[in-house]
C-alpha cells in the first residue's frame, strides 16, 4: 500500500473553551455532578478543570476508539503542594493525593468520563508554539496515519498568587472529505526558513491558546504555527471554528 493511501486528511470538527478562573472546586464538582452526573470527589483541580471544558463535546458522540492527547504546564500545583507539605513536614503519605496528581490523570479521566478506550497521552508543555503545538501535532499525525477521530486538548491550573487564567481548551479532530463541510483543515509540513508564523499576543498557556482558537473562529483564515523541529502545523479555517464557550453557569 502506498503512503497516499495510507494518509487522511484531518478536520477540526469541533472545539470547547472554559474558562475556570474565579471557580472554586466546590463550584467546579457541582456543575461536574448536575451537568453531566460525574461524581469527581477525589479529583485535583487540574482535573476538574479539564472536564468541565472537554466534557462540552460529549454532545458530539465521539467514536469509542478515539484518542485523547492533552498538553499541560504541570500537574495540578495544589494538590501537589499539599503532598509534599504532608511529607517533609508531618512524614505522612496519602497515596490518593499521589494518584490524583499524576500527570496522565486529567487525559484518563477524559477518556473515562467520555467512554473512550483509545490511546492517552498527558504532555508537560510550555507557552510557547514549538512546545503547546506538540499534542496537536501528535493528534493530527494519529488521525493523518490511521484514520478515525483523536481528542486534542489543553488544560491549566495557576499556582496561588498567580493571576494566570485557569480552565481548558479543547478540539475534536477526525478525517474525512476534503472541504465538504467547510471545517478546518489541518496539513502537516515541513517549515520553511523566514515563513511567516502565527505568535500571540499574550502570555500564559490559556491565553495563549485561547487567543488562537479565536483566530480559528475566523472564516477564510489561515493560521501556520511551528510545533517543533522543522515541522508546521498549518490550519486552513473555510468556514469558521465551530467553538462551544462556557465561561459562567
Amino acid at each position: 500500500m502506498g503512503v497516499d493511501e495510507m494518509t487522511h486528511q484531518v478536520y477540526i470538527r469541533a472545539a470547547a473553551l472554559f474558562n475556570g478562573s474565579g471557580k472554586d472546586n466546590a463550584c467546579l464538582k457541582r456543575h461536574l455532578k448536575t451537568q453531566y452526573h460525574l461524581d469527581a470527589r477525589r479529583f485535583s483541580r487540574l482535573t476538574l478543570l479539564t472536564l468541565a471544558g472537554s466534557l462540552q463535546l460529549s454532545q458530539q458522540q465521539l467514536p469509542k476508539d478515539t484518542a485523547v492527547y492533552w498538553g499541560g504546564t504541570f500537574s495540578s500545583p495544589s494538590v501537589f503542594n499539599e503532598m509534599m507539605g504532608n511529607v517533609f513536614q508531618q512524614q505522612i503519605a496519602k497515596p490518593f493525593d499521589f494518584l490524583a496528581n499524576l500527570h496522565n490523570a486529567p487525559a484518563f479521566h477524559t477518556a473515562a468520563a467520555l467512554c473512550l478506550n483509545g490511546v492517552t497521552i498527558f504532555q508537560p508543555v510550555g507557552i510557547e508554539p514549538e512546545s503547546w503545538g506538540k499534542p496537536l501535532l501528535l493528534a493530527a499525525n494519529h488521525v493523518l496515519q490511521n484514520g478515525g477521530s483523536a481528542l486534542v486538548g489543553w488544560s491549566h491550573e495557576a499556582a496561588e498568587g498567580s493571576r494566570e487564567r485557569e480552565g481548558c481548551c479543547c478540539m475534536y479532530l477526525s478525517c474525512g472529505n476534503s472541504g465538504a463541510d467547510g471545517e478546518p483543515q489541518i496539513n502537516i509540513s515541513h517549515a520553511e526558513q523566514g515563513a511567516a508564523e502565527w505568535r500571540p499576543a499574550c502570555s500564559g498557556l490559556m491565553d495563549v491558546v485561547s487567543e488562537w482558537f479565536d483566530c480559528l473562529a475566523e472564516k477564510k483564515n489561515r493560521i501556520r504555527i511551528a510545533a517543533g523541529g522543522n515541522i508546521a502545523l498549518e490550519i486552513q479555517s473555510f468556514g469558521g471554528l465551530k467553538l462551544l464557550a462556557s465561561t459562567e453557569w
